[in-house]
């Protein structure tokens, strides 16, 4: 069942609100502020981005940092698990989900508890001080295009659970992938500086609906 709401700047018939949330969020700031007004607009692109072919299937210290962008703090012990003493197992897990690709374009019934990223998220979540959200966090930098960055504010605005990979990708899938389309026009027009997948920009645009111009 596609998502039961989407965020308000997405109902209107007009793209020039969603567009604007869009430039807000990138929008740059004086340099003694670092130059930026929301530090999670680095989240994607910080040291080159999580998603290149050297680092696709490894969580490293770049990733720590680009999470903490975005609120997500990970303790010590389990940076040294996830980056040192269990990094195998790890890279095991980014591996089964395979290369990255757009959400949009996964079959239907491939999201299932059994689902590579499903279980990846599972198991992370589990570690301390991580929990659901910096879980969703971590893997949507190792695959930007397939796994939505999902926090508490935008669960919120959705009114979804935190597996709501399945009602996003029904959502991006309707009508011939109107949204999924709709989002890229979006990010094009807003002349995002960087290539941002569709369910970034989503949830992007869900933030800023939920927290106006409160920094992330």
């Amino acid at each position: 069942m596609p998502l039961a709401v989407l965020p308000r700047s997405l109902t209107r018939h007009s793209d020039a609100h969603a567009i604007q949330q869009l430039r807000d969020y990138y929008a740059p700031a004086p340099e003694h502020r670092g130059g930026i007004v929301h530090t999670g607009s680095l989240f994607d692109t910080w040291a080159g981005g999580g998603d290149g072919a050297a680092v696709a299937d490894r969580f490293t210290a770049d990733d720590l940092v680009a999470a903490s962008l975005v609120g997500v703090t990970v303790p010590g012990r389990t940076a040294i698990l996830l980056l040192d003493r269990q990094a195998e197992k790890y890279h095991k897990l980014l591996e089964a989900i395979g290369p990255d690709r757009d959400l949009v374009e996964v079959g239907d019934g491939e999201i299932n508890p059994q689902w590579p990223a499903w279980r990846a998220h599972d198991r992370m979540r589990t570690l301390d001080g991580l929990d659901w959200v910096g879980a969703a966090r971590l893997l949507a930098r190792k695959r930007p295009r397939l796994l939505p960055a999902y926090d508490r504010i935008v669960r919120a605005v959705l009114g979804g659970e935190h597996y709501y990979w399945e009602p996003l990708r029904e959502s991006l899938r309707a009508d011939g992938g109107a949204l999924h389309s709709r989002l890229l026009r979006i990010r094009d027009q807003a002349d995002v500086p960087a290539p941002i997948s569709a369910i970034r920009i989503f949830d992007i645009i869900a933030w800023m609906d939920a927290q106006g111009a409160l920094p992330r």
